[in-house]
């Protein structure tokens, strides 16, 4: 290999794996260039950012590399660019003498190319990933972590095999297509679908590739066939087959709402429906009516889970495709003969609002969230006065953070408890020691524990947050009677975005107020960011005969169109106590 050295374009987390790379194989790299001002004059494993990719022009003298993980991303900067394009492979890559790789392709550690392999220019053959013998791996293709080509297998241009993905043997994946994460191909998958599963089948089309190839698939509209619909539990496939494919949050993964059903009384279940082109999937808990509501023993009601647990749409659909999964979620509703459904959308993974009867979404409120893209400085400057100066004040007393101390678990339960007390909060959110320790098996890794430790060592004030994708959210935190004045969440809040952000998130999402009312909680969140989002609800009367039997029986005035627009719905559970 050239002992020249090199540029590296993009400064992002796969930036960092390839300046390692490059590093280890013994290349110098001189700089990196990324179009964020904000990164500018930053550093990347010591090396400097030394500005966009538009003075790439004066870099002519160095080799070059790509390291943008994004296949459509790359060969739009590496057709743009005019460099003179390197390979990197790191030294315990196993590659074959015969291989050829082309120019500005990477292949990560651990990674094994077998004899007779082709691998083409800016792809990525990533950590551990296997290429078997007589494989034709084309341009600006990513093979993914774990991920295993069988022998004589054709991976065409631009095409994703994701995370563990397999390919069997004489297998051709079509370009541009995506294997998801942990799905088999024991056949070819056609171009520019998405195939997921084991064995693996095609989910959706790109309707943004296609576009670009002058093929426009059809859009749903009023008139369109009803998709086939149904209730899956969270185990099936199809459930994980959605999140491979979707952007999504802690709420909608199935060992979450598994856990919600235990604590919340209701039968966790997703509505799933799909109509040959994109498929919808809701995480949802099914509550039979208990205590004075006495019913039927099959009715029920329909509602999310806590949290923000939106429908998801591996198509990004317009208004008349949500309104033809709401009337297909309104009719596996009612055939289990539910009384109302209420879904808590998320502010962040927002769609079109559909329509069908007896349906209304509702404004409930805001959140707040703290934007990770922005340069660490930016975040201090949006940071409210009086925030900022407890934070320094904190910081001079010489209190701490500690991060993942598991060992901590345990006095940070008790003290969340104690400050629910303290506070007079809801019942709901008293949760006990059990709750604390299944929500960590469910959770896993995507758990975190951030504390606050005072001078002396004490536990000051703590949190719990999830991270899922992009997302970081703030779930649960309390904070010791003793040093509440000094407001240790602050300083808390300070460090976690930090550290959120140099981890590649791009948001931490704050929430709202209690119940989602304007308050002191939700004026605290904001003095941390200027942004803000809407919380909506979605809400249907399934069967208005079922619905009004429940409102009498629960000796509430009859007013549906009131009802749905209620601060409380359906209003029969808040009074069923009384």
């Amino acid at each position: 290999m050239s002992d020249r050295h090199v540029l590296v374009l993009g400064a992002g987390g796969h930036a960092k794996v390839v300046i390692a790379t490059l590093q280890a194989a013994g290349r110098v790299v001189d700089g990196v260039l990324d179009d964020d001002a904000a990164l500018c004059n930053s550093n990347i494993l010591g090396v400097p950012v030394l500005g966009g990719t538009d003075c790439a022009g004066s870099f002519h003298h160095l080799e070059a590399i790509v390291a943008i993980g994004d296949n459509k991303t790359r060969r739009e900067l590496a057709e743009k660019v005019k460099l003179d394009w390197t390979v990197a492979v790191h030294p315990s890559a196993v590659v074959h003498a015969g291989v050829t790789i082309g120019p500005g392709t990477v292949v990560f550690a651990g990674a094994v190319i077998q004899p007779g392999a082709r691998i083409g220019a800016h792809s990525i053959i990533n950590t551990a990933a296997s290429v078997d013998h007589d494989c034709l791996v084309g341009d600006y293709v990513h093979i993914a972590p774990g991920a295993h080509l069988g022998g004589t297998v054709t991976v065409d241009d631009g095409v994703l095999v994701g995370i563990a993905a397999a390919a069997l043997p004489n297998v051709r994946i079509g370009s541009w297509a995506t294997l998801g994460g942990g799905a088999l191909a024991i056949s070819d998958v056609e171009p520019r679908i998405v195939a997921v599963g084991v064995p693996c089948r095609s989910l959706r089309r790109d309707r943004k590739l296609l576009r670009s190839s002058g093929i426009v698939p059809g859009r749903a509209t009023a008139r369109d066939a009803m998709p086939h619909a149904t209730f899956i539990a969270p185990s099936d496939s199809r459930w994980r087959e959605v999140l491979a494919c979707t952007r999504h949050d802690v709420y909608h993964l199935p060992e979450y709402l598994t856990l919600c059903g235990r604590y919340e009384n209701g039968e966790p279940v997703g509505f799933y429906a799909e109509d040959g082109e994109s498929a919808c999937l809701i995480p949802l808990l099914v509550k039979q009516f208990t205590g004075s509501i006495e019913m039927p023993s099959a009715w029920c009601d329909v509602v999310s889970p806590s949290g923000y647990p939106c429908p998801l749409y591996t198509e990004p659909p317009d208004a008349n495709r949500v309104s033809m999964y709401l009337r297909a979620f309104h009719d596996v509703c009612d055939e289990i003969e539910a009384c109302s459904i209420f879904v808590r959308l998320h502010p962040f993974l927002d769609a079109p609002a559909g329509s069908a009867p007896r349906t209304v979404y509702v404004h409930q409120g805001e959140t707040a969230s703290i934007d990770l893209t922005v340069s660490e400085d930016e975040m201090w400057r949006q940071t409210r006065h009086g925030h900022r100066s407890d934070i320094r004040r904190l910081e001079k007393l010489k209190f701490t953070i500690v991060m993942d101390d598991w060992t901590l678990y345990g006095d940070f339960v008790r003290m969340y408890q104690e400050t629910m007390l303290r506070i007079g909060a809801d019942p709901i959110y008293q949760f006990g020691e059990e709750y604390f320790q299944d929500l960590k098996r469910a959770i896993g890794t995507q758990l975190h524990l951030c504390c606050v430790k005072s001078p002396d060592g004490c536990l000051a004030g703590g949190a719990l947050l999830t991270t899922v994708g992009d997302i970081m959210q703030y779930h649960l935190s309390g904070t010791d009677a003793k040093y509440h004045r000094l407001g240790p969440t602050k300083l808390m809040l300070h460090f976690v975005r930090t550290w959120g952000k140099r981890r590649g998130y791009s948001a931490l999402h704050l929430g709202g107020g209690v119940s989602a009312r304007k308050d002191s909680l939700l004026d605290f969140k904001t003095g941390f960011s200027p942004h803000r989002h809407v919380f909506k609800t979605l809400r249907m009367v399934v069967n208005e005969r079922r619905y009004a039997a429940v409102t009498l029986r629960a000796a509430r005035p009859l007013n549906l169109s009131g009802d749905l627009d209620a601060t409380y719905f359906p209003t029969y559970h808040r009074f069923s106590a009384s």
